[in-house]
């Protein structure tokens, strides 16, 4: 459904010291995530819109969490679809709710900053669940997104 024109969310949920960070695969500071470098990695792309086999993304490596398998096959399986790159837009934001306070993960303020604006969700009739001035960017590879979750 979510090459229908759906949202998807990947959410951890638990209390600290359960692992969500090293299930979702987001500590890229140590070992945890993707390859070597500890991002996740993709082929190199072909210039033009049709799929070859240097569009091929690399498969996710074994210690990769949920997020960085969830976004190779979401690559994937837009690369694999015709037109793909042109029918389908990705576009990505990254949110931690902690003590009932919603952070933008993607944000140049610190989240201890008095200048860090605090995100409001509320529930819209029209749009459902909305984070207001929540960042998103629109990214076209798996390296792209681990670049804007470093």
């Amino acid at each position: 459904s979510i090459f229908r024109g759906f949202n998807a969310t990947i959410l951890a949920y638990g209390q600290t010291g359960s692992g969500k960070t090293y299930t979702m695969g987001t500590d890229y500071s140590s070992s945890g995530g993707g390859n070597d470098s500890g991002k996740p990695i993709a082929a190199a792309s072909s210039s033009n819109n049709n799929i070859s086999s240097s569009s091929i993304l690399a498969p996710p490596a074994k210690s990769e969490g949920v997020i960085g398998r969830a976004v190779h096959d979401l690559f994937s399986t837009r690369n694999s679809l015709h037109n793909g790159r042109n029918r389908v837009k990705v576009e990505m934001s990254y949110l931690e709710i902690y003590n009932e306070q919603a952070i933008d993960l993607l944000s140049d303020d610190h989240p201890t900053d008095a200048s860090a604006s605090i995100l409001q969700v509320r529930d819209s009739k029209s749009e459902g669940v909305v984070v207001q001035n929540l960042n998103s960017f629109i990214v076209s590879s798996p390296g792209e997104v681990a670049a804007l979750m470093e």
